[in-house]
């Protein structure tokens, strides 16, 4: 399992079920977005939408989600292949920063 340090992440209850259950850690650089697949899609997502100019809120709401269902799974695989790449990078060091891979 890889987490950050987020406090849900560190709390006792969190990290006594971790260990009752033998489950293994994967140590997180702290400040690592690479890590985390969602900053990929929010950087996607910021970059279609960027020049765009909404009315108001409900239309921000209506392109996000045209956009978001715009999304191919080529893309989303693409996603899933780097994220593994860099969790074996992480994996392989520890739990060391890795160089960054775009």
């Amino acid at each position: 399992m890889v987490q950050d340090n987020a406090r849900p992440h560190v709390a006792d209850f969190t990290i006594d079920y971790i260990e009752e259950n033998n489950i293994k850690r994967i140590l997180h650089p702290p400040y690592s977005p690479d890590l985390n697949p969602i900053e990929k899609v929010c950087a996607w997502m910021k970059a279609e939408i960027n020049q765009i100019t909404f009315d108001d809120i409900e239309d921000l709401i209506k392109v996000v989600i045209k956009k978001w269902n715009s999304m191919t799974i080529a893309y989303q695989n693409s996603l899933i292949n780097h994220h593994m790449k860099i969790i074996q990078e992480v994996y392989n060091a520890e739990g060391a920063y890795v160089t960054k891979n775009t």
